[in-house]
């Protein structure tokens, strides 16, 4: 039998594939590179949307390799300055300010929807513990994500929204961790962080001295998937009932 938990304060939640759906909305990603490329090609620069896809493949790559090795966070800019320098053109010729829509406010454009049960979900954590958010943020930063959040009617609920690209490291370092506990006034032994990735948000957290939950949307009836979460849970209208077993024994 799991041991019971100690009495917690507080929840921290990831966002994408936790709170929002993971997946672009159709047509996101078409429309990103349509002014993407407006934006190349008006700064004179001759490319194609195969170019641009290659460019945009490649630069993931490469920011994600530095991305697993030192957790630093470059931000959309940063995306957006190695994504021109795979085109081999001169990133200050077409300025981050020219592509920021495309970037981040196409966001609120095709708004990512919630997962089914997590608005009630958070509801209730509300009401129970301090809640923070702790988001690696890729394309579309803190700053459009709040809106994401008000847009939904859940920013209200968070009294700490932690975005990577704003504090400068992303899951799993510990110190994203800790900063967003620190802010909210409470101890890694008495916080529990959820999320439905493993090596960021089940390992990240646990090194980080919280407590880990992941969320699996789609199950796991086989019992196949193998995890160091103290909870796995598949529908949040589970959540909050599942955590006060797990504390009922103290």
């Amino acid at each position: 039998m799991p041991e019971p938990w100690a009495p917690l304060r507080a929840v921290t939640l990831d966002l994408w594939g936790t709170i929002l759906y993971l997946r672009d909305p159709e047509g996101k990603i078409e429309r990103r590179r349509e002014m993407l490329l407006a934006a190349i090609c008006s700064a004179g620069h001759a490319c194609s949307l195969d170019q641009l896809r290659a460019g945009f493949r490649a630069a993931a790559r490469i920011t994600e390799a530095a991305i697993a090795r030192d957790f630093r966070d470059v931000g959309p800019p940063g995306r957006w300055e190695g994504l021109m320098r795979e085109l081999g053109f001169p990133p200050e010729s077409v300025p981050f300010s020219a592509v920021e829509a495309a970037y981040e406010d196409l966001t609120l454009e095709f708004l990512p929807p919630l997962l089914d049960g997590v608005a009630d979900a958070i509801d209730r954590l509300a009401g129970r513990y301090r809640l923070g958010l702790i988001c690696n943020t890729g394309y579309t930063g803190g700053r459009v994500l709040r809106q994401v959040l008000e847009r939904h009617g859940l920013a209200r609920h968070f009294r700490v929204l932690t975005f990577s690209n704003e504090f400068g490291y992303l899951k799993p370092d510990p110190r994203i961790f800790h900063h967003t506990l620190d802010q909210l006034g409470t101890r890694p032994a008495e916080s529990l962080h959820v999320g439905d990735i493993e090596d960021l948000d089940v390992k990240g957290a646990r090194a980080a001295g919280l407590y880990a939950a992941r969320y699996l949307p789609n199950g796991d009836d086989d019992g196949a998937i193998t995890s160091e979460a103290d909870l796995l849970f598949s529908d949040w209208a589970d959540f909050s009932d599942l955590i006060d077993a797990r504390q009922a024994r103290l």
